[in-house]
């Protein structure tokens, strides 16, 4: 089961271009978190979050294979001001997942990207 949980996603280097999604325990159950793009950390938007939700990005991770990533941390050495991503998962069992990259992407990232914007998008419905 996650505890922790975070994807963030740079464009270029221009001020608040990273967005961000979270997931972390609280005392009452847990909360997530949407950083948009171009709007500065303290404008993040939360949501209290319920048990299905959780299970549908535990789904979604598992069938894009992210376990896999961990480790990996790949650059290109030759492109400049291009798009780069974090990520951070801290398990139940203190496991944790850990990756990124810089115009470099581990297999099945797009779908998993793709599937963390349409999760916690729905959240900002």
């Amino acid at each position: 089961e996650i505890q922790y949980f975070t994807f963030v996603t740079r464009e270029g280097s221009e001020r608040y271009s990273s967005a961000r999604y979270a997931l972390r325990t609280e005392e009452n159950g847990y909360v997530a978190e949407i950083k948009p793009a171009g709007v500065p950390d303290e404008e993040v938007q939360i949501y209290p979050v319920e048990a299905d939700f959780v299970r549908q990005l535990e789904q979604l991770l598992r069938e894009g294979g992210v376990e896999s990533w961990n480790g990996f941390n790949k650059s290109s050495k030759t492109a400049r001001d291009g798009s780069s991503f974090d990520l951070t998962i801290l398990m139940a069992d203190e496991s944790l997942i850990e990756a990124g990259g810089y115009m470099k992407w581990p297999k099945n990232y797009e779908a998993v990207r793709d599937g963390l914007d349409a999760l916690f998008g729905g959240l900002a419905q």
